[in-house]
This record gives structure tokens, sequence and C-alpha cells, in this order.
């Protein structure tokens, strides 16, 4: 089992700006996976049995096209598990055609995160919302229109860590337990309409964490044990839906599979988007999850209806 030994001065050194985009440093970040790989240890009695929720994840150490071929921090962060990641996929491929957001493809700037990040100046520990979280913003400001759900809220946040504060970015932040309920209006209507991160977080300066060595580590279990509640308040889910996308993923399903229903073995089909793109086949059976295997010369390939069109 790994273990987490406390960061060092040359730790924060690995994502010193002029290392972000050179593999050269690549070992140095490795190094600091691994210690995030330690704190992962540490974190499984409290994230294990939420493992249906969330999953855990290690960032890339190299640059490539998700962190936009630079590795500025390292993450270990929990999102959605794969399975429930699906479920909003065609809802988060709708990107907006704004260079600042066309290629923010990581899975922690698309869907909630609670996270450890570490970069050259500091430690990040809290529960962390992009702009890109889209279906997460507008759920949770959905959900505080309701009086029981501030209740709730405001109840969650009590039992967190005194030492987390809430706001967007590092402006405008208050302790997260002293929250009150007249605020949360407020708060409804700026993860609506506001652009910048929204977080429940602790900053450690470089100085603080490499002072706090293991004990790090302690510390970081302390204020994860009051954010998973938070996480599972916050985060969508079929359970917690309050802005219908569950209805909006079923209609799109009987869609999919009334398209299906349109098709029958024998039928001549062109795919019209993948790797088989422009190619033409006859259908073999659809199964009901209007998924249509398609016979394309020698090969049989399974295509979703929605990316066939009769010849």
């Amino acid at each position: 089992m790994a273990t987490f030994p406390g960061f060092s001065a040359s730790d924060f050194a690995a994502y010193e700006e002029k290392k972000w985009g050179s593999n050269a440093f690549t070992l140095e970040r490795i190094k600091v996976k691994e210690k995030l790989a330690g704190l992962q240890s540490l974190l499984a009695p409290l994230t294990t049995p939420h493992q249906e929720s969330f999953a855990a994840h290690l960032s890339e150490e190299f640059p490539n096209i998700v962190n936009h071929k630079r590795v500025d921090a390292q993450w270990l962060y929990y999102t959605r598990t794969q399975t429930h990641a699906q479920d909003l996929a065609k809802f988060l491929e709708k990107t907006e055609l704004k260079p600042d957001k066309i290629f923010n493809i990581a899975p922690q700037e698309k869907h909630i995160a609670l996270a450890v990040v570490i970069d050259n100046a500091a430690v990040h520990v809290g529960l962390f919302i992009h702009p890109g979280a889209f279906v997460d913003r507008r759920n949770f400001a959905a959900k505080l229109t309701h009086t029981w759900d501030r209740e709730k809220l405001k109840q969650v946040l009590g039992e967190c860590d005194g030492l987390l504060t809430l706001g967007f970015d590092e402006s405008e932040r208050v302790v997260a337990r002293e929250m009150e309920l007249d605020a949360f209006g407020w708060l409804a209507d700026t993860l609506a309409s506001d652009e910048r991160r929204f977080s429940v977080a602790h900053t450690f300066a470089k100085d603080d964490a490499i002072a706090l060595g293991v004990g790090l580590g302690d510390t970081v279990v302390r204020l994860v044990s009051g954010l998973v509640p938070l996480y599972q308040f916050v985060a969508w889910s079929r359970s917690n839906d309050h802005i219908q996308v569950g209805q909006q993923i079923q209609k799109e399903k009987a869609e999919h599979r009334k398209n299906a229903t349109e098709y029958k073995s024998g039928d001549r089909v062109r795919v019209a988007s993948g790797l088989f793109a422009g190619k033409v086949g006859s259908v073999q059976s659809i199964d009901t999850k209007a998924q249509v295997k398609v016979a394309v010369g020698k090969m049989s390939i399974t295509v979703a209806a929605n990316d066939l069109t009769r010849v």
C-alpha cells in the first residue's frame, strides 16, 4: 500500500512555469503523483463506501491534449464513475464554441470534483465545480430554490472543518460552516451566471504544507470527511435531479429505440460518423438499446441507430 511521506520543496518545484510543457520533467512529476497515490490510500476508508457514486483518478504527469499540453499542477480527484458520466455525455459534449472552453475536456473540468491539488505555490483541498460542469452547477442552483434543501445544506456545511472556505476563485470567500441561510439565494443566482470556478476548499501555502510533513495527510483526511457528504448533496444524479436531466436522458433513449425500430434485418445503410463513416453495409440485428449490428464487407460493426442513414 502506498504511503504519504509529506511534500518537499522539490515537489512544488516540479510545477515551475518553465517546466509545464516539457517532458524532461516528467520523472519529477511522477514522484509527486506517487505521493498523491499515498494520500489516496489514506482517504480510502472515507471514499470506498461511496465507490458507486464516484471514483478516484490521478491526473497525467506528462503534457497532452487533455491538460492543454502543460502540467501546471497534479491532481488526485474523485468524480462520478464512468457509468454515471455516460449519463451526462450527450449534455457535456455540447461545448460552447469559445476559445477558453472548446478544449476543456479534462473530467475535473466537466464534472464536480473532490480533489487534492498540488502546484508550484500551494496544496489545495476541496470540492471544485468548474464552469464546464454546468449540469452540476445548474442542479445545485436549482436545489437551492427549496427551503428544505437550503436548511440541509446549512447542516452539511456546519459539519465541515473550520478551515474550509466557500466562494468563487480566490475572492469573495467565507468560512463554509458560517454561511447564513439568507446568503443561499445569492449563491444560487451566482452559480447560474458566474464564469468562475466555485469551490469549498482550503489552500495550504507551500511552506505550511512542507512544515506539516506527514501530518498534512491527517489534515487532508479531516477536511475530506466533511466534503464527502457535501459532494453527495451537490452532485447531479438520477436520484438528485432538480433540472429534469433524467427526463431528457430517458427521452433521448426512447428516441434512439424508436429510430432503431425503423430498420430491419437486410436494410442497406450508410454509417454517418466514426471510424467507418461513409461505409455502406446491411443491417444484421438490432438490440434493445438502439444499437444496430451492420455487416460492412466481411466485418460486423455495432453502430448507434442515430449514426445510420438509409441507402
